[in-house]
């Protein structure tokens, strides 16, 4: 990982008939996405560390569990796939099958969201019916009661209406 957290590039080590390393870039601004997906050869890891040119930002290597390093590609292998534009590199797709056969079964659950309670829901709702021109409009007022527009009330509610 980056000092500063914004990217981190995993190397997983294989032994076996043909020893390969699984390297996977993943960028964290905003969300966890796969950037770059490679094999390499063993031992690519400490091979990256000799690369780094002095003026680069410092990448220190940190040993993680295999489980922990397999779960935070399969996470963002996810959000990857369910992000556009989708990666059409040739490259990129053919070690991606094989980056998801390995770390699948150590896919992480959704995060669990906790419903708002009837005040915060009536704030929210009332806080986005006012920004717009008519806040007893109906329309308004059936969008903020919708699920989609639950999910769109925290963004909303910052934007001025322009009506």
């Amino acid at each position: 990982m980056d000092v500063w957290d914004s990217e981190h590039v995993l190397f997983v080590e294989y032994r076996g008939p043909v020893p390969h390393t699984l390297m996977a870039q993943i960028m964290l601004a905003g969300s966890a996405l796969v950037e770059k997906l490679a094999l390499l050869k063993p031992g690519a890891a400490v091979s990256s560390e000799r690369l780094r040119d002095s003026g680069q930002v410092p990448m220190p290597i940190v040993e993680c569990p295999v489980a922990h390093t397999l779960a935070e590609l399969a996470h963002a292998l996810r959000i990857t796939d369910t992000t556009l534009p989708r990666h059409d590199d040739e490259d990129f797709v053919d070690v991606r099958a094989l980056a998801w056969s390995r770390c699948r079964p150590h896919l992480p659950d959704w995060p669990d969201q906790q419903p708002l309670g009837e005040t915060d829901r009536g704030r929210l709702l009332g806080d986005f019916a006012a920004d717009t021109a008519d806040p007893d409009d109906t329309v308004v007022r059936s969008l903020g009661e919708t699920p989609l527009g639950h999910a769109l009330l925290p963004i909303a509610a910052h934007v001025p209406c322009l009506g």
